[in-house]
């Protein structure tokens, strides 16, 4: 029965790998069945089974595959990806305040539109040069905040869900000073 165990579980502990690492592993396990078959006792084939699994994991683990692979080709310069948006069902908006190419003084800018709902939307979100900068229910509002310079206002129709925007987007630039 020993020597059945002892055959069995060698053949399952010398799977051929392709990797080196792999290779004088399962040589030196070659060995150590070798040696084990003719002075060990069965608790003995034991314990070294468990040295020889031990052994198995720690060179499998500090061993890098990835060395022999091509370096990961760099990923392409991205653009801000918008949401998918769902179809106007009957929404639309339409920047009147400010005018475009309006140039404004200060940091406040007042923001006047009109709003047409549809099916399913509820408010509009106001992005300055692509960056969230309010969220409106009423046709009328202020900016705050916004800095000196040329910017792009995008006023985009959403669902109450705040999430969900539907195709209805205008856009208008104008100029702080």
């Amino acid at each position: 029965m020993l020597g059945a165990l002892r055959s069995s579980n060698k053949e399952a502990w010398m799977v051929k790998l392709k990797c080196p690492a792999s290779f004088r592993l399962r040589k030196i396990c070659a060995e150590i069945f070798a040696w084990g078959e003719s002075t060990m006792t069965r608790h003995g084939v034991f314990a070294m089974l468990a040295l020889i699994i031990g052994l198995r994991t720690l060179a499998l683990a500090q061993h890098d595959h990835s060395m022999n692979q091509k370096p990961a080709a760099k990923p392409a310069a991205t653009k801000a990806v918008k949401p998918s948006l769902t179809p106007a069902e009957g929404a639309s908006i339409k920047i009147i305040s400010p005018a475009k190419g309006q140039v404004l003084k200060g940091d406040k800018v007042p923001l006047e539109y009109k709003l047409t709902r549809g099916k399913r939307g509820n408010h509009a979100h106001a992005y300055v040069d692509g960056e969230l900068m309010g969220m409106f229910e009423s046709e009328k509002g202020t900016l705050n905040g916004i800095k000196p310079g040329n910017h792009i206002l995008e006023l985009r129709v959403v669902a109450s869900d705040h999430v969900t925007e539907v195709d209805a987007i205008d856009k208008v630039t104008f100029t702080v000073k």
